[in-house]
């Protein structure tokens, strides 16, 4: 018993263990028994934000999460005297790498709404699901959440 025990704490404690992507870290809390609405596969300085980038197995369910505002995004900046929050907008994008229809088959990246078309003529190669966070920097004692009460809790730090 005492093996299965341990087996148990080790799997929570590696479904919890933070991330990392170059300059931040992720740490992903979820309701147990919950399937998480997407997994954070990376964190990319942009230069109106950051990107996001997600893997979801129902990106449609993402789509609507943000339509209803059930997935929010919150900004806390914490110092020694206390702390501040504040409500970040957030667009859920996508990167399609279309391939053009043309003979020497040249293949670009465009990117655009998640709920958007892709540009007419374009024979999608790949897709690429984000977050585009408009943040100019996230510094040392600010972190950026993503919360879906109260389920789950994606939570990106700079290192």
């Amino acid at each position: 018993m005492k093996s299965k025990t341990v087996s148990i704490v080790l799997a929570l404690i590696l479904i919890t263990a933070p991330t990392s992507f170059s300059a931040y870290s992720v740490l992903e809390l979820h309701e147990e028994g919950v399937n998480p609405l997407f997994s954070i596969s990376s964190v990319e300085d942009y230069p109106r934000g950051l990107q996001v980038f997600v893997s979801a197995l129902n990106p449609g369910a993402v789509a609507d999460a943000v339509a209803s505002g059930t997935l929010q995004t919150q900004l806390s900046t914490h110092t020694a005297e206390g702390g501040t929050a504040q409500t970040v907008t957030f667009s859920f994008m996508k990167m399609v790498r279309c391939q053009n229809a043309a003979p020497e088959g040249a293949s670009a990246w465009t990117t655009l709404p998640y709920l958007d078309p892709p540009p007419q003529g374009c024979l999608v190669e790949e897709t690429r699901l984000f977050f585009l966070v408009s943040l100019t920097t996230l510094g040392p004692g600010q972190d950026l959440a993503f919360g879906l009460d109260p389920d789950s809790l994606w939570l990106i730090e700079a290192q």
